[in-house]
């Protein structure tokens, strides 16, 4: 917290980098990249590519991880190729989704409206900063709702259930 507080980021990869003289690509490619990702369930899954490419709207990954740490668990989904850009950490100025800062960022990255922006995240905190922008936000599985938040537009269960959200239904 000390060190966080000292460079003025929310991103652990930059603070070790700074005060320890880890390069940022050294520190990631010796940890997150070497997560076994397989062994946490994450495999190619046809139905989300099937979903994704029938939304024909951009779609970007924003992350508090590495984006090459997303860019990886995307490629293992077998859906990489359905994302426009991939926003992590770094890109954010190592802030994270809690910080509207993070957000600006990314809609700036992207040059997207905020407006005409739809934020889909499990985490229920990372919702207010999205909502505060403009976007139209939507909650995914039920462990995670709390009481039901001004700022939480939509509730699913299952990202698969997003086309019913995009279709009106």
């Amino acid at each position: 917290k000390r060190l966080i507080r000292k460079y003025g980021v929310e991103s652990t990869e930059f603070v070790f980098g700074k005060e320890y003289g880890i390069d940022y690509d050294e520190f990631v490619n010796g940890t997150y990249l070497l997560v076994p990702i397989e062994e946490h369930g994450v495999r190619h899954d046809d139905r989300l590519q099937t979903m994704l490419q029938n939304i024909e709207i951009p779609k970007t990954v924003l992350t508090n991880n590495p984006s090459e740490f997303a860019r990886k668990i995307l490629k293992s989904l077998g859906v990489e190729q359905f994302f426009e850009h991939v926003v992590g950490s770094r890109e954010m100025n190592y802030k994270l989704k809690t910080n509207r800062d993070a957000f600006l960022r990314a809609v700036d990255i992207t040059r997207s409206n905020p407006k005409t922006t739809m934020f889909i995240d499990d985490i229920p905190e990372f919702h207010q900063p999205a909502k505060e922008l403009g976007m139209t936000t939507v909650l995914i599985g039920s462990r995670n709702r709390q009481e039901k938040k001004d700022y939480v537009d939509y509730e699913i269960e299952r990202i698969y259930e997003l086309k019913q959200i995009l279709k009106g239904e």
